[in-house]
Order: structure tokens, then sequence, then C-alpha cells
């Protein structure tokens, strides 16, 4: 039975490691049946709903940007509207039948989980070599949301880190490392939300409780605090530094499981 404080462990994690391309759901969730020793039987569902938490977070931090984004105030802003209106749509249509596979197979992808991490390696030595400046403008486009989009359904699956996904497809695609990781954090508050209440919809005895609703306050408290201390360390550093330490870290993670 989940208690207080697993609820609040759970809630650390997530806030932590949502916007790093390592797979928050893939680690709750072996936090959840293999350290807490809880039932398989919502771990799935809750791994999914506490992202509701980090939205909220991301909402807040860039509520101002959103506003302007939803009025449209300017070209730039209305061509970001139908970037993450077609990315959330093209995730939704590949993540959602993924997700009920899942569920009702329980498969997991740790695998993918040393996959993006060998792309994060090369990533980084394309970054250090192409030397993208912070300084580059571009706005995302249609083809940009499909693209993304589609690429982002895949992170239905455990394992497959979905800011890891598409803040490397953003740089592939040409944007600078802190419009990829804005950019990323945008497309996480209508996915997240909407996969939340999907999720929700499709196993209606899930029962949301005082430790879920602790969770998701934990995830929102820290999640806030970690978008603020990522976008001021992408500043700092040569983001193709980060790609490489994250890959290390991420294939590390997957051979130590191999192990233990």
């Amino acid at each position: 039975m989940l208690t207080l404080s697993d609820a609040i462990i759970i809630g650390i994690f997530q806030g932590l490691l949502e916007w790093l391309p390592i797979s928050s759901r893939g680690n709750i969730i072996l936090l959840i049946t293999s350290i807490m020793n809880l039932p398989l039987s919502d771990t799935l569902q809750l791994s999914i709903f506490v992202h509701f938490g980090t939205a909220l977070a991301a909402a807040l931090y860039f509520r101002s940007e959103i506003i302007n984004i939803l009025l449209r105030k300017n070209l730039e802003y209305h061509k970001i509207f139908l970037f993450l209106l077609i990315s959330t749509v093209i995730t939704g249509i590949i993540g959602a039948p993924i997700y009920v596979f899942i569920e009702e197979t329980l498969i997991y992808g740790e695998l993918i989980l040393a996959i993006t991490g060998i792309a994060l390696i090369i990533n980084s030595f394309i970054q250090k070599k192409t030397r993208l400046k912070n300084d580059q403008l571009k706005t995302p486009n249609i083809k940009d949301g499909v693209i993304i989009g589609f690429i982002q359904g895949f992170s239905a699956i455990p394992g497959l880190s979905r800011s890891g996904l598409t803040t490397s497809s953003l740089l592939f695609r040409g944007f600078s490392s802190e419009d990829a990781f804005k950019l990323s954090f945008l497309m996480s508050i209508p996915v997240s939300i909407g996969a939340s209440f999907g999720s929700l919809i499709i196993k209606s005895n899930f029962i949301i409780d005082q430790l879920v609703l602790a969770t998701l306050f934990t995830s929102f408290i820290i999640g806030y605090l970690s978008i603020d201390i990522l976008l001021k360390l992408v500043r700092r550093i040569k983001f193709w530094k980060t790609c490489l330490l994250l890959g290390v870290i991420m294939i590390t993670v997957f051979l130590t499981g191999l192990i233990f």
C-alpha cells in the first residue's frame, strides 16, 4: 500500500527527472515495483497521472508565454500555437494505442533507455562539430510539429524519455539548445494533461486519494524549481557536454539494470 513517504519520494523523482533525457516514468515504475515493493496493478497509470504535477509546473513557469501563444499575439506565437496543436494531436494518435497495448501486456522499454543514451552521445558530437549558438533564431513550423509529435508519441513506452526524444529531435531540426528545451517543456503541458485524464478514462477504477494528490503536489513543487535550474544550466555550459554526460548516465543506468 502506498504511504505518504512513498508518495513524496515518487513526486520528488518525477519533478527532478521529467525534464532530463532519462525516462521519469520508466524510473518511477522501477521505483514503485522494485524498491517500494508495491503491486503492479496501478503502477503504470500512477506513473502517467503523476505527470500532471510537472505539467502544471511548466504551465506556471511559462504562463506569460502560454498566454501569448493562446492569444496568438504575433506571427511567431501563431506558428508556435500551430506547432503545439499539431504535435499534440500527432502524439495522441501515436501514443494512445501504444499505451493501451502496454497496459494490456505490461511490456516496458528498458532497451530504449540505452538506445536514447547512444543517440544523445552521437548528438553531443554533432553539437560540438556544428557549434550551434544560443542566439540562433528559428521558429517551429507545421513540418516540425508533425515530425516532433510523431517522435514524442513513442514516449508512451516506459523507458523512453519524452524530454530526451523531443529535445534531441528539435536540436537535429536546427533549434538552439535553449529553444529546444523551452519547446520541449511547452510540449509536455498538453500531452501530460491529456495523458493523465485519458488514463483515467481508460482505467476508471483508479482512485485519486490524498496520497496521489500529495505525489502531484510534490512533483509540482520540485518540477517548478528544477525547470529554472536546468534552463540556467543550459545557458551557462556548452550543450554538447550536457548531451554527452546524460547519454553516458542513461547507458550506465541501463547496464546497471542488466547486472542487478
